[in-house]
């Protein structure tokens, strides 16, 4: 898994900050919570870079 968020982030850096890469260090049922969780944060108007340091303390 480490070597596909890798990949992830290398990849996103083509996209300046329109694409954001967090590594929570969660796999299966428990990474839908966090999409659920950053979707939550985007409709409340939280930028990428903050849902990304959300899911850091999280």
């Amino acid at each position: 898994m480490s070597g596909s968020c890798h990949t992830a982030c290398v990849l996103a850096e083509e996209y300046g900050a329109k694409v954001w890469v967090a590594d929570n260090h969660r796999i299966s049922v428990t990474l839908m919570e966090s999409v659920f969780d950053a979707k939550c944060l985007a409709s409340q108007g939280r930028t990428a870079k903050e849902i990304k340091e959300c899911h850091r303390r999280g």
